[in-house]
């Protein structure tokens, strides 16, 4: 009786645990010039309600942003973008998604 009240306070303490999980999101993708299709390097891209969730554009407009906390949505992501001499922009990412992003200036 005693190993079996054990293991039901086990589960219970683990689901409990796995009930506040935080979700990881990644965004990746490449920033282009809208009206060129050229690459934009050295944007900056970064978590709405968070700017040390960031990342900038390699030479070839390539960026990546790891382990984004979703808390319990682990939905669509809220990103900002800027580039000098571009307008900066407000978009929403899919989770886990290939994105191509294109600003205009």
């Amino acid at each position: 009786m005693k190993n079996l009240t054990m293991n039901r306070l086990f589960f219970l303490l683990t689901l409990i645990s796995l009930s506040g999980c935080d979700c990881l999101q990644l965004v990746k993708g490449t920033v282009v010039d809208a009206a060129t299709g050229d690459p934009i390097a050295n944007a900056v891209i970064y978590k709405d309600a968070d700017n040390a969730v960031r990342d900038t554009t390699d030479m070839e407009g390539a960026f990546e942003i790891s382990d984004i906390t979703g808390a319990r949505n682990c939905g669509n992501v809220t990103l900002i973008v800027e580039r000098i001499g571009y307008n900066d922009l407000i978009i929403t990412a899919p989770n886990n998604e290939d994105i191509v992003i294109q600003m205009s200036n």
